[in-house]
């Protein structure tokens, strides 16, 4: 394992940087997993829309019973009774709903033929048609109580339909055989791992295998009986260990930020979140190799590691939605292992039970995963292989070394 052991004083001699390298890029994680909008939700929320109501009835039981239950539902907004102030407050959308009440509104509601109250909703506004249906159920509630007792009076009924209209329902939601899906912040965070790991992974290998690309060294090698397979290999365990070293450090710092939040899902949700990110880590050493047998200077370092992850990322889902791509783009991103990562964590996260039919199609995307990987590692193998019997292939390198 002398190969290894030369890599590890490598790592030594670069330990600033590679630290540097690690810090850098899990901050960046966690900036961008916050930065990112989660997708939108789509659950019912309750709002409340702004109103006012203006009685020229007086303060009667009626008109009181009213007020009360408008502002559970609503925000009351104090106007004058005046055309100008109720027109002002209209155009600039003060007030999402005004009612107006007439004179002898209260004991008409007693009658066959109850008196027609004003109502102004502002244009376009959700929230005034909502405060008007809100109305209409009150005064239907207050005119159904009256016709089930006649003798009630305006206390008794104003007193029984607030507590109709007040009434709640204790709602439990339970699931049978489905497990909570993955938090949306914490997929977040997954999401933005491919970019992460690949410039990660990009950097700090190429670091350690530059050395290994000097003329004098490599003719040394090809001059020593251990097999240029062998050193391959050796260079190839090394990167994967700086590779677990990266996904261990993002993975124990999501855990960090998200760790509450992800306590509620079943483990085997945590388990495919894990193989997944893995699955992508060998893909970024692969690449890591792969590109490293190109890398010669630490400017092309910089530019080969930022312009490869950004370009995998956009095209396989990580900045950009899947959806929101054309189809011709989504051909193309077929072609990239961020797709196929996107694909599979887009399944986790919505996952709710753990049939076959279900992890099918997960396994497969990680099974592409594992695919491009091989070929990255036997391409990188390949073209070692043609390097060391090129004569044009012993250029200059440009290390520490020779700077």
């Amino acid at each position: 394992m002398k190969v290894f052991k030369a890599c590890f004083k490598i790592t030594r001699r670069h330990i600033i940087s590679l630290l540097i390298y690690f810090s850098a890029f899990t901050l960046l994680a966690v900036l961008l997993s916050f930065s990112m909008k989660p997708a939108d939700n789509t659950d019912f929320e309750k709002t409340r829309p702004t109103y006012s109501l203006i009685s020229r009835d007086g303060e009667t039981p009626a008109v009181l019973g009213l007020r009360a239950f408008l502002d559970t539902v609503g925000d009351r907004v104090e106007l004058e009774d005046d055309k100008k102030a109720l027109q002002d407050a209209t155009f600039f959308h003060a007030s999402d709903y005004i009612l107006i009440l007439p004179q002898g509104f209260s004991e008409s509601l007693l009658t066959d033929s109850p008196l027609e109250a004003e109502t102004v909703t502002t244009p376009d506004s959700a929230g005034g048609y909502y405060m008007d249906i809100q109305v209409n159920q009150y005064l239907r509630l207050f005119q159904a109580f009256h016709l089930a007792a006649p003798e009630s009076n305006l206390t008794e009924l104003a007193a029984k339909t607030s507590d109709a209209v007040s009434a709640e329902a204790q709602v439990e939601t339970v699931s049978f055989g489905k497990q909570q899906p993955v938090p949306e912040q914490a997929a977040m965070y997954f999401q933005v791992l491919p970019y992460i790991l690949l410039v990660l992974i990009i950097s700090c290998v190429s670091t350690i295998m530059m050395p290994f690309q000097r003329p004098d060294l490599r003719m040394r090698n090809m001059c020593s009986p251990l097999p240029a397979l062998k050193i391959n290999l050796q260079l190839i365990l090394f990167g994967a260990a700086v590779s677990f070293l990266a996904w261990l450090v993002l993975i124990l710092t999501g855990f960090g930020l998200y760790g509450s939040s992800l306590a509620g899902i079943d483990f085997r949700s945590l388990l495919l979140l894990f193989g997944n990110s893995l699955a992508l880590t060998a893909v970024c050493l692969s690449i890591a190799m792969l590109t490293g047998s190109f890398i010669k200077t630490s400017s092309s370092q910089n530019a080969v590691a930022n312009i490869f992850s950004l370009a995998c990322s956009f095209l396989g889902g990580v900045f950009v939605p899947l959806e929101m791509l054309g189809e011709g783009v989504l051909r193309v991103a077929r072609l990239v292992p961020t797709y196929w990562y996107s694909m599979a964590l887009k399944k986790i996260c919505a996952l709710t039970s753990y049939s076959p039919e279900t992890l099918e199609p997960i396994w497969k995307d990680m099974l592409v995963q594992v695919g491009f990987a091989a070929a990255f590692f036997c391409i990188s193998l390949v073209i070692y292989k043609v390097k060391n019997t090129s004569e044009k292939s012993f250029s200059r390198v440009q290390t520490e070394l020779n700077a």
